[in-house]
């Protein structure tokens, strides 16, 4: 999990920099249209990925001809998808927007193909926990698509800046890890390896994919139900907020699936596993959505500029989805490590119809109540997949209760301050800048002079290590 958080840090320092700057070189029209583009990609990129990834983390013995299975079925599920996408793409463009989607879809599938060539070799790494190695690779594509799109940005190209930096990411991607990593497959199908993929990753696959429309729906539908410019100035803070509560699930994720893969016979050590994850994860959770609510001004002020300061409302709104996103993460990493992804799969098929239910009656509440509707739909699934694990690893009600509620619970302590924004403290920048002083002061008196405040379980376990950490930098300072 460190090497992750190093590789997290930095990819998201990245990201931030180039959202910043993006926000303030293409219009809300230019984001909504690539945000149609990136849900068609997403559900197709799904089909593409076909669980081999998983499969090949989740399967205990390993030898060469399991890998080159793995890469055989990886490469030519890819090239079909991509090639399905590309054909279908005019289709497509004029189910979601119109016609000036067409030929950025074809583009885009062309990502497809190059992903089914790589999707494993970052899977091996991942088994090896070889978290670095597989971080700085994707840093570097990132840094170099990145400034191209910014430079595409400047000179005019609008959306297609974006369409084009994920064409060069996949590119650069794929050059680089057959160029450093040093991994070779060769093309081999073996009959009873492609049917123990088949049989973990098709359910895997079909669970992905409803669970892409799923985060995808609300997205394909509003061009629909409002507009693209619409999309656009939804899509933006959804992105900037669930794209970083993302990096941050997958610190755990990474980290955490091919470590419980290894102990899935293993019933006490998963319960322990399971207990201590959810609460250390929902305080980290509770303390993400805080900063985001509370300093919801200034972060617009920052990374979006002045001009999209009245999504102010909506940015809170979405903020409040990362307290419930991580339990999702966490509990699909549970469900994927014991293999019950065919569980998975009827959860996520629920997730899908409540999502569409839900958004269709927000809808009628303009884009506040589409936001409103899709947390809905989230939390009353996340609650459902929680549920459902504690009963397959016998582990009480009362203490997945506690879990939750004991990692929220100073949540409480920072109504005050959320109040006092509306009523009392101006919306200025100067406004703002005091409202981040007092949310880092607070924070830091709970995490190291009140620990009991932060609940007992912080103060047993976790306490120490964040004071020694803390120690530990100051002392070398």
């Amino acid at each position: 999990m460190s090497s992750q958080t190093m590789v997290t840090i930095g990819l998201g320092l990245v990201e931030i920099g180039y959202f910043s700057i993006m926000s303030r070189l293409l219009s809300r029209e230019d984001f909504g249209l690539f945000a149609a583009i990136s849900a068609v990609t997403v559900v197709f990129q799904s089909i593409s990925d076909a669980g081999i990834g998983s499969a090949l983390i989740q399967r205990k013995v390993m030898t060469d001809e399991y890998k080159n299975t793995a890469f055989s079925l990886s490469f030519a599920i890819g090239a079909v998808v991509s090639l399905v996408m590309a054909m279908f793409s005019g289709v497509l463009a004029d189910l979601v927007v119109g016609p000036q989607l067409h030929v950025p879809l074809m583009l885009m599938a062309l990502t497809i193909f190059i992903h089914g060539m790589t999707s494993v070799n970052f899977s091996w790494m991942r088994r090896n926990l070889q978290f670095l190695r597989a971080g700085a690779i994707h840093l570097v594509s990132l840094l170099l698509s990145s400034a191209i799109a910014i430079y595409m940005a400047w000179r005019g190209y609008g959306f297609y800046a974006i369409v084009f930096r994920a064409i060069a990411g996949a590119l650069f991607t794929l050059i680089i890890s057959y160029w450093f990593v040093g991994t070779r497959f060769r093309f081999q199908l073996k009959r009873e390896y492609v049917r123990s993929i088949v049989n973990f990753g098709g359910w895997l696959t079909a669970s992905v994919i409803i669970h892409n429309i799923s985060s995808q729906i609300d997205r394909l539908l509003m061009t629909r139900l409002f507009s693209v410019e619409t999309l656009g100035a939804y899509n933006r803070p959804k992105e900037f907020i669930i794209g970083i509560g993302a990096r941050i699930n997958g610190i755990f994720d990474t980290a955490l699936f091919p470590v419980l893969s290894s102990i899935q016979d293993k019933m006490d050590s998963m319960r322990n596993a399971f207990n201590q994850s959810q609460y250390l994860m929902n305080i980290c959770s509770m303390g993400l959505s805080l900063a985001f609510i509370c300093n919801a001004e200034l972060l617009i002020r920052i990374f979006f500029g002045d001009n999209w300061i009245d999504l102010r409302p909506l940015f809170q709104i979405i903020s409040l989805s990362l307290i419930f996103n991580i339990n999702g993460r966490l509990g699909d990493c549970y469900l994927r490590s014991l293999g019950l992804v065919r569980q998975q799969f009827f959860l996520r098929s629920f997730e899908l119809v409540l999502d569409v239910v839900c958004i269709l009656i927000g809808f009628h509440f303009g884009v506040m109540g589409v936001a409103v509707g899709y947390l809905v739909a989230n939390v009353t699934l996340i609650a459902l997949k929680t549920i459902y694990l504690a009963r397959r690893m016998n582990i009480p009600y009362t203490d997945v209760m506690q879990n939750v509620v004991g990692g929220w619970a100073y949540g409480l302590y920072f109504l005050p301050l959320i109040l006092a924004q509306y009523l009392i403290i101006p919306s200025t920048l100067a406004g703002n800048i005091v409202v981040a002083m007092v949310f880092i002061c607070m924070m830091a008196l709970l995490l190291l002079v009140f620990p009991s405040l932060m609940g007992q379980a912080y103060k047993k376990y976790a306490y120490a290590k964040v004071v020694t950490f803390f120690q530990t930098k100051f002392h070398r300072k």
